[in-house]
């Protein structure tokens, strides 16, 4: 069972960001732009939360990016963060998979 913790405001599992601080850090020294790209699900948040699957996937691709650039990514090198809440499931047969909850990191040409 993996724990969970908070990391940039965002709760997340301790083995995901282990392989996020991994990717980082062979990616540091490459001198490629990178693209993150935060997912959700299909399920959506409580009304009256102001809450959404857009922010939440924007959120998600933004602590992506601080969890990179705390593991040696410079700044400089991210082209694009966005989110793209539910609109391209990992799983297209079943949106509320939790496997559709996930970011996608582009390493770009030059």
């Amino acid at each position: 069972h993996t724990r969970l913790r908070t990391v940039t405001g965002v709760q997340t599992c301790a083995l995901p960001i282990s392989l996020l601080a991994e990717v980082a850090r062979s990616l540091r020294d490459l001198p490629n732009k990178v693209a993150v790209r935060g997912h959700t699900d299909s399920i959506g948040f409580a009304p009256g939360t102001g809450r959404n699957n857009w922010t939440l996937s924007t959120e998600r691709a933004d602590a992506t990016r601080r969890l990179m650039e705390a593991n040696g990514v410079p700044t400089k090198r991210f082209e694009r963060l966005e989110g793209v809440a539910d609109t391209m499931p990992f799983v297209p047969t079943n949106p509320a998979d939790p496997r559709n909850r996930r970011v996608s990191i582009t390493v770009l040409n030059q």
